[in-house]
């Protein structure tokens, strides 16, 4: 795909190149270089969709998630063979930690929310946006989560 890339940006070079050279000068306008350009915008579309493609493989063959929390904060780390991305959140502002039902929609919609991490089974306000995570866990695994991470949320315990 990198190499078809590479390919149409040297060809519309050399396009570019001959445009100059001949008598009369082509407009940049011209067909062909509405081709290459439309054809390039094409390969980058089909390389970003391929990024996703190989991250959803990796994420199937081995991805997991990481829950960590003590009184001060909650880390959420979703992690592929050495890469990892860890997000935190200061318990105090934590509220609201609940199960949440699974959302519908189409297959490949639902399938692209759960690989961006938008429809886990354990949601949580914080400040004024909802977070999730808990991707592949079913409902009751999600309830013994919530009691084991409530017991280290301030607002749980002063009650």
């Amino acid at each position: 795909m990198l190499y078809g890339i590479l390919y149409v940006v040297e060809m519309m070079s050399q396009a570019f190149q001959l445009a100059k050279n001949t008598t009369p000068e082509i407009q940049a306008g011209s067909g062909l270089m509405v081709v290459g350009a439309f054809f390039l915008i094409f390969l980058l579309a089909l390389l970003a969709m391929g990024g996703v493609v190989i991250y959803a493989f990796f994420w199937w063959i081995a991805g997991k998630e990481v829950v960590e929390t003590n009184s001060k904060v909650l880390k959420v780390s979703r992690q592929i063979f050495a890469w990892k991305r860890t997000r935190e959140y200061v318990t105090s502002d934590v509220k609201d930690l609940r199960v949440t039902t699974k959302q519908s929609g189409f297959g490949s919609g639902r399938s692209l929310q759960k690989l961006l991490g938008l429809n886990g089974m354990i949601a949580f306000d914080y400040g004024a946006k909802t977070f999730r995570f808990g991707l592949e866990i079913e409902e009751a695994e999600a309830k013994q989560i919530i009691i084991a991470i409530k017991e280290w949320l301030p607002q749980q315990n002063a009650g």
